[in-house]
């Protein structure tokens, strides 16, 4: 900032000097020009503020961007890797049911049928019931599948002690040989085991297609919710920048008012008062006619006196 002289803040404007009008001038000549420097600057400034805004707002969409294409191949690697084991743990037990018959080919033809009677009954037992966690308070979104995965061998001890009661000696077929009946109940825990970890995995893949749902949805809704936020912060910065600028603003005052003339001299404008254009129109035309009376009362008098003369 260029100070202002120091007859400006010591004396009234109407006491200046010449010298010191002249230099006042050269003072406000300067601060106009440094104004003006100061807007151009400000300018260019905005300028690139906006150019780094605009490059900054980019870069961070394109990393998000990135960062989502990025967890979603995750996550279809992760179902992929799932999926795979489960697609063969469905077929073995398929594999054990077609291949029955040719494991216990030695087996007379209705005892056989007996057997595969046992083989297909399963114990009363509960299903296995996983824990679930509040997912929605964890950050992992891969907890409660873990939990759920981690819960398998207690069932599947749980199924075979409950195996254990058919298994008994005393559930043989009769006429059956009891090593057959071993080797029969080896291959039905066998069939059981595969259908439990085909039911764990079954059970993982959905809860995994679920949480890919959810986070989908997700995504979606914070992408929205990041979009209208960034509108609302780009209007409140254009907002911003409009207060911290100097607006020209163009008063136009009604018809009929009259203003003091402006000279190249500083004016005390402290008893100036704006007053209607028919206000003055009448003083005006009020001293023509005053000036008219006196002018012919004035001719009438001094003909008078040269009359009389």
């Amino acid at each position: 900032e260029i100070p202002p002289p120091e007859f400006v803040l010591t004396k009234p404007d109407i006491h200046w000097t010449e010298e010191e009008k002249k230099a006042y001038r050269e003072y406000e000549k300067k601060s106009k020009e440094l104004h003006e420097e100061k807007e151009k600057y400000k300018k260019i400034l905005e300028t690139e503020m906006k150019k780094l805004q605009e490059s900054t707002k980019d870069a961070t969409e394109k990393l998000d961007e990135t960062l989502k294409k990025l967890f979603e191949k995750k996550v279809k690697c992760e179902f992929a890797v799932y999926q795979h084991p489960n697609i063969i743990l469905s077929l073995f037990p398929k594999d054990l049911d077609k291949n029955f018959k040719r494991e216990f080919c030695d087996v007379p033809r209705h005892i056989l049928e007996q057997l595969y009677k046992l083989f297909k009954r399963r114990p009363r037992f509960v299903s296995i019931h996983t824990t679930k966690t509040q997912a929605d308070n964890t950050p992992n979104p891969f907890t409660e599948q873990r939990q759920s995965a981690s819960l398998a061998p207690d069932g599947l001890v749980k199924m075979m002690k409950a195996m254990e009661e058919m298994d008994d000696p005393k559930n043989i077929p009769e006429g059956l040989n009891a090593f057959i009946w071993e080797r029969f109940c080896r291959y039905r825990r066998t069939k059981i085991e595969s259908e439990h970890q085909v039911k764990m995995k079954t059970h993982i893949f959905a809860e995994m297609q679920s949480v890919l749902q959810k986070m989908t949805e997700e995504s979606m809704a914070a992408e929205e919710e990041f979009k209208n936020i960034s509108d609302e912060l780009e209007r409140l910065h254009r907002e911003k920048n409009r207060f911290l600028s100097d607006v020209m603003v163009q008063v136009l005052p009604k018809q009929g008012q009259v203003e003091a003339s402006v000279t190249d001299l500083t004016l005390d404008y402290s008893d100036s008062v704006l007053v209607n254009r028919t206000v003055v129109d009448d003083l005006k035309k009020t001293i023509r006619v005053s000036q008219d009376d006196c002018y012919y009362v004035g001719t009438r008098n001094t003909q008078d006196t040269y009359l009389g003369k």
